[in-house]
């Protein structure tokens, strides 16, 4: 799965906005990989 945050104005696109659901049985695995559009530090 892939969010797009920004627009084409590169402003932040309210319909990215999402959650997750609690495990009520099993196990949950999340990642995450940011993407950048400049050098970070």
């Amino acid at each position: 799965m892939y969010f797009r945050y920004m627009n084409g104005q590169r402003q932040l696109d309210p319909s990215t906005q999402h959650g997750g659901a609690p495990v009520l049985a099993g196990d949950k695995w999340i990642m995450t990989k940011w993407m950048r559009e400049r050098a970070y530090g």
